[in-house]
């Protein structure tokens, strides 16, 4: 089974396989090679975070209005820990890390908090790369079900419940 076929929303094939094509056969394709057209109509899914290599931190580019209607707030500009909990901070910044790091994509399934609520949510993080190779921004896009919500108070939830892969950016190669 490739990567890409384990993923279920057609939004989030669509977003992964249009980074693959704009990938080529580079490690990780460059943000001035996304096309606002193909994405358009998903880019209320999708978010871009700048990782800032002073702060080892992530800030936030830009976030649709699915992500910011999630999270209750503007996103645009704030870093990590000004969006999250410590502890999900941390948890994000790791998975961030390793995307950028590896690089790698990594897809799956949460149950998370957000806003005062529990969210399940479908997701993929995916590197873009400067001129010279180096990852230094995060692309990503979330798709969070509302219907599915679970009450805080009406369990039961559990909110470290996810199910995210990891995979290297180096074995995409053979995806197509």
């Amino acid at each position: 089974m490739t990567f890409g076929s384990r993923i279920k929303h057609p939004s989030l094939r669509r977003f992964f396989d249009h980074w693959m094509e704009i990938k080529g056969e580079r490690m990780v394709p460059l943000r001035s090679q996304l096309d606002p057209v193909v994405i358009g109509p998903d880019l209320k899914y999708v978010w871009l975070y700048d990782y800032l290599p002073v702060d080892d931190n992530y800030r936030c580019r830009l976030a649709g209005e699915h992500i910011q209607d999630t999270h209750r707030k503007r996103l645009a500009d704030l870093l990590i820990d000004e969006i999250y909990t410590p502890d999900i901070a941390a948890f994000v910044k790791g998975y961030w890390d390793t995307v950028r790091d590896k690089p790698a994509v990594i897809y799956g399934t949460a149950v998370s908090p957000g806003g005062g609520r529990i969210l399940r949510s479908e997701r993929l993080m995916l590197p873009l790369g400067d001129s010279e190779g180096a990852v230094r921004q995060i692309l990503g896009m979330s798709i969070y079900d509302f219907e599915s919500e679970v009450d805080a108070e009406h369990g039961p939830h559990n909110i470290d419940d996810h199910d995210l892969q990891v995979f290297d950016c180096k074995d995409l190669q053979t995806e197509q």
